[in-house]
């Protein structure tokens, strides 16, 4: 009989947990804006895109000895214009993600705990406190908890489909708007991302990295389908008046009790999401920018609320020029370090795409066409 492997599914649940995130909120509003006929076949398009992404970055990972992030292997494999792009991408976007995560999170507790009278500005401190002490966790004490929260979440999405189905009407789902493209490509771009939590598959899987390419394979199907199912059931239920939150509309969609389960899933989300991204930082500062391990520490848990007192405040608007502005740059810089890699990486990989320079040329025509695309949101 097989072995059971535990490092198999933490890593895989790390994964999911990087890319389902608070971006599932916003994206009824994006498909919504394109139809859901055209949504669903965009969607679809950039999950096929973003599997071959995140196995690109697997492939580079694996070619490369040693313990990197993507400053680490720009550093390695560019030249230094690229490090200083890669740098300042990776310190503003999740940054302000990590804001916005922040003051997300504070709603959510305050929609939870209704009868209180604390304010806002309360919960977010309530959030961050706790959110601080858990940036302070190994990678072990993260991947447990997120192997528990993703059972937890598939499940809450399981039943939220299975309850409202008799409810869900057609009609709302068959329009189609094409000129809005470009709205929802920012928004989904970001939601699909989880590159950042591939450094730290390896890491988990330890000695067998050859299973790195099914934990990326299946842990991507797995959130885009966890993604389908919420924006069917929204656009279902609310048709054209799907609002930038989805959270608005599960107050009138769904009934009391049910909503505060929905409440606390986005809690969980919005948890799991600052842990990913604090825990990506953490690691980047260690060993790409060469930082003391407890300032890097410092400075993750104190700028996100400086950014809040700052008025870092308009969720959707953020989410959608992240994934367009710095989720592009990010991936057109890592394709080009995997024309490199696969020149002169100094390790034998365990896997090997056989992926063509044309298309990588291609989906950097298409990923600067994209970037370009945020000067319209």
């Amino acid at each position: 009989m097989k072995k059971f492997d535990s490092n198999f599914f933490y890593a895989l649940s790390v994964l999911i947990g990087a890319i389902v995130g608070v971006g599932i909120f916003a994206l009824p509003y994006a498909v919504n804006q394109v139809g859901f006929i055209g949504g669903l076949i965009f969607f679809s398009l950039l999950v096929i895109f973003i599997v071959f992404y995140h196995l690109i970055f697997g492939e580079i990972i694996l070619r490369t000895k040693g313990e990197h992030r993507l400053l680490g292997y720009t550093k390695i494999y560019l030249n230094p214009f690229f490090k200083h792009l890669i740098s300042f991408s990776t310190v503003v976007s999740f940054f302000c993600i990590l804001a916005v995560y922040l003051l997300i999170g504070g709603q959510f507790l305050q929609s939870i705990f209704s009868s209180s009278s604390l304010t806002l500005d309360n919960y977010i401190i309530i959030f961050w406190i706790f959110s601080s002490i858990l940036v302070v966790c190994g990678l072990k004490t993260f991947a447990k908890i997120e192997l528990i929260v993703d059972i937890f979440l598939i499940l809450i999405i399981g039943a939220l489909f299975i309850f409202t189905f008799p409810e869900l009407k057609f009609n709302n789902i068959s329009n189609f708007e094409p000129n809005n493209l470009f709205l929802a490509y920012g928004t989904i771009f970001f939601a699909l991302m989880g590159a950042s939590a591939i450094p730290d598959v390896r890491s988990i899987l330890k000695n067998k990295e050859k299973k790195t390419f099914w934990v990326i394979i299946s842990g991507t199907i797995i959130a885009a389908l966890i993604y389908l199912i919420f924006i069917f059931v929204i656009t279902g239920l609310s048709g054209n008046n799907v609002e930038k939150l989805a959270t608005e509309n599960m107050k009138n969609i769904f009934p009391g009790q049910f909503s505060l389960w929905m409440y606390l899933l986005g809690l969980i989300l919005v948890l799991t999401s600052y842990m990913e991204s604090s825990h990506f930082l953490r690691e980047s500062f260690l060993y790409d920018f060469n930082l003391n391990k407890f300032f890097g520490i410092f400075v993750i848990i104190f700028i996100p609320i400086f950014l809040i007192l700052l008025g870092v405040n308009d969720f959707s608007k953020i989410i959608a020029l992240v994934g367009s502005i710095f989720g592009s740059i990010d991936a057109i810089v890592l394709l080009l370090i995997y024309l490199k890699a696969k020149k002169f990486g100094n390790r034998e990989p365990e896997y090997s795409l056989k992926i063509s320079n044309p298309l990588i040329y291609f989906f950097i025509l298409i990923l600067s066409v994209g970037f370009l695309s945020s000067f319209w949101i």
